[in-house]
């Protein structure tokens, strides 16, 4: 980072992606963590020590003897992450000392720190960013938004292959005839079709057992089963269709 960026961030003021750190007093390496997992689990950003939460450029003490070594400091970052981070580190020089910035991207996965935290960044009721907890809520949440986590592929509780409809069985093979479809799909049994298309999973006790896709497609009774998951699934009537029963 040159100084031109470091003074258009400063201008543009604290948010989601920038966090300014006070350092008159040296910031401690595990708030340095905190930030970068909390950056991590969100959407990346930079990290600025040396600068007060108004904008005013204080300067960095050093960290490493009488200078602060962005490779040393690059290095501790990495090894104090889980799973490791990795930043860009540069120190910029400004008229009124100099600046660390530590640059993060966005993970894919949770991160946390070595002790255990693991922590996200949020605009707070007063419009200013915060660093909180990351539950495993909301975790879950954001591989979901990511396209990591493929909700319809969750198991139903209660369903068995005993819940799909041997009629429905029988409309997929017509479709997939219909549309000129992987043929060697039609010869399959129906336990067979439904692992090639994931819509079953695996037990831990080696059962078949439907999941969220595999009920909507082939359930017979759509609404009974997936009420019973702990997702609480709330579907519209109108997206429940009249069934035959076999």
């Amino acid at each position: 980072m040159i100084e031109s960026e470091l003074r258009a961030l400063i201008a543009a003021g604290e948010s989601l992606t920038v966090e300014f750190k006070y350092d008159r007093q040296q910031i401690n390496d595990a708030t340095i963590y905190e930030e970068v997992v909390a950056m991590a689990n969100t959407q990346g950003g930079v990290l600025l020590i040396g600068i007060d939460d108004d904008g005013a450029v204080t300067g960095s003490r050093p960290r490493h003897g009488q200078t602060a070594d962005p490779t040393k400091l690059q290095a501790a970052i990495f090894n104090n992450t889980v799973p490791n981070v990795n930043t860009r580190i540069s120190v910029v020089g400004h008229p009124q000392g100099q600046v660390i910035a530590i640059e993060v991207d966005v993970y894919p996965e949770p991160c946390a720190t070595a002790s255990g935290k693991s922590v996200r960044r949020i605009i707070g009721g007063d419009g200013k960013p915060q660093t909180v907890p990351y539950y495993p809520r909301d975790q879950r949440s954001r591989r979901t938004d990511m396209g990591l986590l493929d909700f319809s592929a969750q198991v139903v509780e209660h369903a068995t292959m005993a819940s799909l409809d041997l009629l429905e069985f029988e409309r997929l093979r017509q479709t997939i005839t219909r549309l000129h479809g992987d043929q060697s799909l039609l010869k399959l049994r129906d336990a067979e079709l439904a692992k090639a298309l994931r819509l079953v999973e695996t037990r831990p006790d080696g059962k078949l057992a439907p999941n969220i896709a595999g009920l909507l497609l082939l359930g017979l009774r759509i609404r009974d089963s997936i009420a019973s998951t702990d997702a609480q699934v709330a579907l519209p009537s109108s997206q429940h269709p009249r069934r035959r029963q076999g």
